[in-house]
């Protein structure tokens, strides 16, 4: 079974579900624009940089959440800094899931 595979099975399975207010899915690959992460992640395609951040923090905005990060590539540590800023909001028990090739991004 491979990772993305096991990634799906965790993230439909029933006790996941319910234990998440909000789940979200999105595949990275070796494209890592934060902006065209968070668009997909609010499947929002019409919204500028500052308003895409707004709205994520407003969706997560003390909800426990599970967002999976699937076929991450890209090794940026700036970049997944910027990220996990985002992501702060959410509620105690958040869980980001990264599917990865990488043992540098799995670090």
């Amino acid at each position: 079974m491979g990772k993305t595979a096991l990634a799906q099975l965790v993230f439909k399975d029933e006790e996941v579900q319910n234990h998440f207010e909000l789940k979200m899915w999105t595949c990275v690959s070796n494209s890592f624009q934060l902006d065209a992460l968070v668009k997909n992640i609010l499947k929002a395609d019409n919204l500028d940089i500052d308003l895409l951040q707004n709205e994520l923090r407003k969706k997560i905005d003390g909800k426990r959440y599970l967002l999976v990060l699937d076929d991450v590539w890209n090794e940026n540590r700036g970049k997944w800094l910027s990220l996990k800023d985002l992501l702060m909001g959410g509620a105690r028990g958040s869980k980001i899931l990264i599917t990865t090739r990488s043992e540098k991004v799995a670090k």
